[in-house]
């Protein structure tokens, strides 16, 4: 049985909430269209951006599309959109050249003409012209909508969107927003038209909150059966799990009326998930363990430096990315196992790590002095996930060891064994034995 704590609501800080959301009444697609894409030379970043923007505007996303630029594979990836959402939004395939598609593709697919704008043309006119160049003729193509869309002005480049409401026999209409590729020109269009426009068709009237809790030392599937229940579909609020580079995510959401109702309706999931996996739980929305370390020693005044014997020099630079004026992490030195000897003025033994981990505090003059190294009689082999290490923590009263776990998985072993070490401070820190 579970002895998990009744939710306190005076334990609750709204303040924890990350974001605050519309509605979830209409589904969208996000077309990403472009050979660039398909072929693995350019990543996708405008969908995921784009999918943050329509969850801000209360729209639930239920499908990410890529295709290349073919035009029946294009008016395929429309068709079957338009089957199964009520928006689509499409970035990608608006510039001047014969792969360029969009426009052709979702006319074909909306069984209308192409219609020539002057409005459009004259402005890409003035474009071109205040950089001294006449337009090539290849760029009226720009200036052609599907009949009865709506032009998206682009103040930043010579590809305007366009926007087109269409009637589908059996379901209410779907909306198709096409944007350019070019994100800050997209980016730029979302803000200005795109955005107003999709909140005011989506009519939403809810909100929808999401809150995630990160947590490390334990893989996923022990997470989730640490905890009563919560990842069940119909539950509400949702509950979902997500693991990245060892570190598991709980993302949390509902939807109410308000905002208010949101917190309520989180905040006792939340609690729950605290409360059964404790310290397990480091952050939340974004943290790294590495600015809750460094925040952690800020709180309590206290400084730490770091000695690393053939571990790669990795820790360190973690910390020195939060705390770049150097207040809590006061040195660090890195040092290949044959000049131990020498740097300790004594013969190499068992206790290496303690010693050296007093003697980093003491040439730095930090709180804390952290060792890390490999067990004495144990060679490691790094570039192929073999060895044993460990991690010695002292300060003025205590010198305390942890094993390390590096091995695993190449694309995961630097990034878990890094996040252990961390670990191993927050957790000291945690118990305030200092």
């Amino acid at each position: 049985m579970l002895s998990c704590r009744v939710f306190n609501t005076a334990r609750y800080d709204p303040l924890d909430l990350d974001i605050c959301l519309d509605k979830v009444a209409m589904r969208a697609e996000i077309i990403a269209i472009g050979d660039e894409l398909t072929c693995g030379y350019r990543l996708d970043t405008n969908s995921r951006w784009i999918s943050e923007q329509l969850s801000g505007l209360g729209v639930s996303v239920a499908f990410h599309t890529t295709m290349g630029d073919e035009l029946r594979d294009v008016i395929n990836g429309l068709e079957t959109a338009a089957s199964r959402a009520e928006m689509i939004v499409c970035t990608g395939g608006l510039g001047p050249t014969a792969d360029d598609l969009t426009r052709q593709a979702v006319a074909t697919m909306a069984n209308v003409e192409l219609e020539f704008d002057s409005n459009t043309l004259e402005h890409i006119q003035q474009i071109f012209g205040k950089l001294g160049r006449t337009m090539p003729e290849q760029n009226n193509l720009q200036a052609y909508f599907p009949a009865g869309s709506h032009v998206i002005p682009n103040s930043e480049g010579t590809a305007p969107g366009f926007d087109l409401l269409l009637p589908v026999p059996g379901k209410r209409s779907v909306r198709i927003w096409a944007l350019p590729g070019v994100p800050y020109e997209m980016k730029e269009m979302w803000t200005q038209t795109v955005a107003g426009d999709i909140a005011q068709y989506s009519g939403n009237k809810l909100v929808i909150c999401h809150h995630v809790l990160h947590c490390f030392g334990a893989g996923e599937s022990q997470v989730e059966s640490m905890l009563p229940d919560l990842m069940t579909r119909d539950r509400i609020p949702r509950v979902g799990i997500t693991a990245s580079k060892a570190t598991i995510s709980l993302r949390v959401t509902a939807s109410a009326a308000n905002r208010q109702q949101c917190l309520e309706q989180m905040g006792p999931t939340l609690q729950i998930i605290r409360d059964c996996l404790g310290d397990l739980v480091f952050g939340e929305n974004g943290q790294q363990l590495q600015e809750v370390v460094i925040e952690l020693l800020r709180q309590r005044s206290l400084s730490v430096a770091i000695i690393d014997f053939g571990f790669g020099g990795s820790v360190a630079p973690l910390l020195n990315q939060v705390d770049d004026l150097g207040e809590s992490l006061v040195g660090s030195s890195q040092m290949p196992m044959h000049r131990v000897s020498q740097w300790l003025d004594q013969e190499m033994s068992d206790s290496y790590l303690e010693k050296s981990a007093h003697r980093i505090r003491d040439e730095f003059g930090a709180n804390w002095g952290v060792a890390i190294g490999p067990v004495e009689n144990h060679d490691p082999d790094l570039e192929n996930g073999r060895g044993v290490f460990d991690v010695v923590i002292a300060d003025s009263e205590s010198t305390d060891r942890y094993p390390l776990n590096f091995g695993g998985h190449s694309e995961l072993r630097w990034d878990r064994s890094q996040k252990q070490v961390l670990n191993q401070i927050r957790l000291r820190l945690l118990s305030n034995r200092e």
